[in-house]
């Protein structure tokens, strides 16, 4: 099983870097201008976690809910410049691929997810400096503390060391300055 998943996320990886590299210096025209660089982008998240089960809410090794989450992004993507026909219908969007570390503050009962994902982000509608966009990403996470009825018989949130990230956001952008 854990073969599995190692497998699904290298082939995760390979389609974003497919992706990621259709513009390569393998195929762009040398006298194209475009900026071949990658941007990175590093994200903190600090959130509440809904409690949708007897264990996030209290009924715990603590006694106390689980009831926030942080957690850190770095992604590593390029923006589109129109070059490829796909660029133009998809409004020149943004993807790549992403590392992801959260924490819940229960180590010992939900362990210490990490994961990798793939991204795609885009515009629903752009103006001159503003923008509302999409944001996507699917990838997975490793390192959970699942559910044991001996070592871990309060955590019945999540039952299995690895689990699938999908990710579905809506952002607002304004540029202040080129």
């Amino acid at each position: 099983m854990k073969l599995f998943f190692v497998n699904i996320t290298i082939l995760c990886i390979v389609i974003a870097l497919n992706a990621f590299t259709q513009d390569s210096i393998f195929t762009a025209d040398k006298t194209n201008k475009e900026s071949k660089g990658v941007a990175l982008r590093l994200y903190y998240q600090s959130g509440t976690v809904i409690p949708t089960n007897k264990y996030v809410q209290g009924y715990n090794l603590s006694g106390e809910p689980v009831d926030y989450f942080q957690a850190i992004s770095l992604q590593a993507g390029r923006q589109t410049y129109g070059k490829k026909r796909w660029h133009q219908v998809y409004d020149f969007p943004y993807s790549g691929i992403g590392f992801y570390m959260v924490n819940f503050f229960r180590p010992e009962e939900l362990g210490a997810p990490i994961g990798f994902y793939a991204f795609f982000n885009g515009p629903f509608k752009r103006w001159n400096k503003f923008s509302i966009n999409y944001q996507s990403a699917l990838g997975f996470l490793y390192g959970w503390q699942p559910y044991d009825n001996v070592s871990n018989p309060y955590q019945i949130a999540i039952g299995s060391k690895n689990s699938v990230k999908v990710d579905f956001g809506v952002s607002v952008n304004y540029l202040l300055s080129k």
